[in-house]
């Protein structure tokens, strides 16, 4: 798929369209976070009022 593509208003208006990504499915898109292993419980310091 090029990574840039130029259509003209009269190719648009005739109907094409651009090659987009089948984003369907989110995993070829995005990457997956790791999962942290909690360490007992911590909790954020909150402020002393």
């Amino acid at each position: 798929m090029p990574r840039i593509q130029i259509l003209t208003v009269e190719a648009l208006l005739a109907g094409t369209k651009p090659h987009l990504p089948d984003l369907s499915r989110g995993e070829q898109t995005f990457k997956k976070a790791r999962r942290e292993e909690k360490d007992g419980k911590k909790d954020q310091p909150g402020f002393d009022f």
